[in-house]
């Protein structure tokens, strides 16, 4: 039964996929680039041939080499030498960002694609500098997964159009909105956004880092948790407030080894890399990251954190043999009242 219910959620997916495929139709200079980058030795006369037929695309790699973010003396001027210095990723992910992502951009759903681009910013800069400190993992992967994650979000909104944005709209991105959107479509957005970059040939480690982003469990590859943490944290950034504070503290803790010191350190860098990356990728998000909020919250998340530890171990006897845990989310020994 498990099996029938999973190949209807595939065919599901697998028909609305085929509607995205003749709703893009056109030259599809994008698609070309992601077939002739997929190999790590690509024809870079081929790759610079093909930015030519598109003018915005050449733009924007051209943006991207010469913005803060690569900090270049000497500005670049030519396609084959932008595409050249970037290489195979990062072509992958400027082509994946502003050609695909674009498309699926148009029409009225301002609101939808300006939440897209918060949301992707966030999750790539907080992956890619959790990559980067772990270790382990391709930091250029890790962003490109953060990217994409929510990349399903646009695709049924290009497909279901106006029924999928009210619907979008009115639920709380998370928990609530994929359940609501399973209950309608069969699948939820991550899925449906893994299925498509799946199609698009993207490496394994990425599609799976979308499909689990909402959820990373216990033991899921590293890349996964990065992806999920930077969820977490998008959610934090920019919602004053936001429930999502604690649990990307907890999360980044216990899956990261990262105490408050470095937890307010991640939120300041991540405000700057962000804006950067808007002004280098031409998105406007229409507002900025109000960090010291972020902190206050934490800090003080951290002090109740601390105080109920204390409280428990007031009151409680703590078996010799049993080693207590500094914070209290991760503490799994069993206590025994004071007689």
């Amino acid at each position: 039964m498990h099996h029938q219910t999973d190949q209807r959620k595939v065919e599901a997916m697998e028909r609305m996929i085929r509607q995205i495929d003749r709703l893009h139709s056109g030259p599809g200079v994008a698609r070309k680039m992601l077939v002739l980058i997929r190999n790590p030795e690509f024809n870079l006369a081929e790759v610079a041939e093909c930015l030519e037929h598109d003018p915005a695309l050449s733009a924007r790699v051209l943006g991207v080499v010469n913005s803060s973010r690569y900090g270049l003396v000497q500005k670049i001027g030519s396609v084959r030498h932008a595409a050249a210095f970037l290489g195979r990723r990062s072509l992958q992910l400027v082509t994946l960002s502003f050609s695909l992502i674009d498309s699926f951009s148009r029409g009225p759903y301002r609101q939808m694609y300006l939440d897209y681009w918060k949301k992707a910013l966030t999750i790539a800069t907080v992956a890619q500098r959790i990559a980067r400190r772990a270790g382990g993992m391709c930091a250029d992967e890790a962003y490109t997964a953060g990217l994409v994650a929510d990349i399903g979000i646009l695709a049924l909104a290009q497909v279901a159009g106006e029924e999928y944005v009210r619907l979008y709209l009115r639920h709380p991105h998370g928990a609530e909105l994929v359940a609501v959107e399973s209950a309608t479509f069969g699948f939820n957005h991550a899925e449906f956004g893994a299925r498509l970059l799946d199609q698009w040939s993207l490496p394994d480690a990425v599609t799976a880092a979308v499909a689990g982003h909402h959820a990373s469990t216990p033991g899921s590859e590293p890349i996964e948790a990065v992806v999920h943490a930077g969820w977490l944290m998008s959610e934090a950034l920019w919602i004053p407030n936001s429930p999502r504070i604690s649990a990307a503290r907890q999360f980044l803790q216990a899956e990261c080894g990262f105490d408050l010191d470095d937890f307010i350190e991640l939120a300041h860098g991540c405000r700057n890399d962000i804006h950067d990356s808007a002004e280098a990728f031409g998105i406007a998000l229409g507002s900025s990251i109000n960090c010291q909020q972020l902190i206050d919250e934490a800090r003080r998340v951290s002090l109740e954190t601390a105080l109920e530890a204390s409280f428990v171990l007031d009151h409680l006897d703590v078996p010799e043999e049993c080693p207590v845990a500094t914070n209290a989310w991760s503490a799994q020994c069993e206590l025994k009242p004071s007689q």
